[in-house]
């Protein structure tokens, strides 16, 4: 706003009659400068008219439209800021230097995120925080003009106002970047929510069906053939169905990735639970219990695991004919831990070298080493299967996080 040509004046004069030396301070109470109490009544003053500049910022307030002046509730948090503000600026005049309460600032986070919870656009805030320069801006023109020092107490008291505005809009515009930020993600999760249950009723389901019809052919009195027999003219449906079981496993995988809630803090306990029930077993009994708080883990290695684990749980399912399995993973600052562990008949992993299952645990092995953790199995004939998985959270030696570790 323009300053009233008599003040402006008296400020003109004011920064004459001072001596050189004096003229060259500034807000900041430079080195050898001690605060000045003659400016100890001038913020006095300014203190004193807090609840007019209130009345007078909600005044302008009004006739902005601004919802922050015109909401109860929002006016609340909004008067308790302006407050806070003019608090630190009457400060810095009794100080000689600018001072923001920075814990006030922080708690605007909270303000901000309400606000926008509550449907109001940042530019409101923006608004809301040149309404509330101007009116202080005229209270503190006024006590200038009363008391010595003007241009003192105008340079301190306009740097105080801008910096304790400039902070809260700064935080406010954090919080409005979290909030979209967490819209992206809520938005993410119901877009991959809908296309697992798309997945699910018009593939998953389809696919079973004809699976399943293929295996009560097979299966019937009726079919008394051969049909694994290379050469048989029944081969093609041998292979059919092999094909559609494995495109099914596909689906069940798929699913089970998409369904994984992200913004849950317990996205694994919850995809490997999904992929367990996907299957439709009586047998085995699963326990999966995840211990911990999956935000220490970075992105990259929480889905690494999480293939690594269903690829075990895949094994024990299909493979270890095992009445019992576990999955137990802890989380703690610096490390990850998980463990499979299953009662079935165990295997010996050097007869399994070249089969399918030696290509699954070398797969295995290199997710966890992709992430700078490490695979152990422990098994044999007989003794079921475990297997653990560690993984720091702290990069270990030659470990080159990718860009979700960054």
């Amino acid at each position: 706003m323009p300053v009233p040509d008599e003040l402006a004046r008296g400020v003109a004069r004011s920064a004459e009659d001072r001596p050189a030396d004096d003229r060259a301070t500034d807000g900041n109470a430079p080195d050898g400068h001690a605060p000045d109490s003659a400016l100890a009544p001038v913020a006095e003053e300014f203190a004193a008219r807090t609840p007019q500049i209130v009345e007078r910022y909600r005044a302008l307030l009004t006739a902005q439209g601004n919802p922050l002046g015109v909401d109860p509730a929002s006016w609340q948090s909004c008067r308790q800021q302006a407050e806070l503000i003019l608090a630190d600026c009457a400060q810095s005049l009794r100080s000689g230097h600018v001072e923001v309460d920075d814990s006030a600032v922080l708690a605007t986070r909270a303000v901000a995120a309400h606000r926008v919870g509550r449907g109001v656009h940042p530019v409101y805030s923006t608004r809301a925080a040149s309404a509330l320069f101007e009116a202080s801006l005229v209270a503190l023109f006024e006590v200038a003009q009363e008391g010595p020092r003007s241009i003192d107490v105008i340079r301190l008291g306009t740097v105080a106002l801008q910096r304790g505005l400039d902070a809260r809009l700064e935080a406010g515009a954090m919080a409005y970047d979290a909030y979209l930020f967490g819209r992206v993600r809520e938005a993410n999760a119901a877009a991959r929510t809908r296309l697992a249950r798309d997945v699910h009723d018009r593939v998953g389901n389809g696919v079973s069906v004809a699976a399943r019809q293929l295996d009560v052919h097979l299966h019937s009195p009726g079919c008394t053939c051969d049909c694994t027999a290379p050469h048989r003219p029944e081969r093609p449906v041998v292979l059919a169905q092999q094909a559609l079981a494995g495109a099914l496993a596909d689906a069940r995988d798929l699913i089970t990735e998409l369904r994984r809630s992200e913004g849950s803090g317990q996205a694994l306990e919850i995809a490997l639970t999904g992929f367990a029930e996907s299957l439709r077993l009586d047998e085995p009994a699963v326990r999966i219990r995840v211990r911990g708080s999956e935000s220490r883990a970075a992105t990259e290695i929480v889905d690494e695991l999480f293939l690594v684990l269903r690829e075990a749980l895949r094994n024990a399912f299909t493979h270890a004919r095992a009445k019992h399995v576990s999955v137990d993973v802890n989380i703690s600052g610096h490390e990850v831990r998980a463990e499979v562990l299953d009662d079935g008949t165990g295997f010996d992993p050097d007869a399994a070298a070249g089969g399918r299952s030696r290509n699954g645990l070398a797969s295995m092995r290199e997710r966890a080493a992709s992430v700078g953790g490490t695979l152990a199995l422990v098994t044999g004939p007989g003794r079921g299967t475990r297997v653990s998985v560690s993984i720091p959270l702290l990069p270990g030696p030659g470990y080159e996080p990718g860009p979700a570790c960054g």
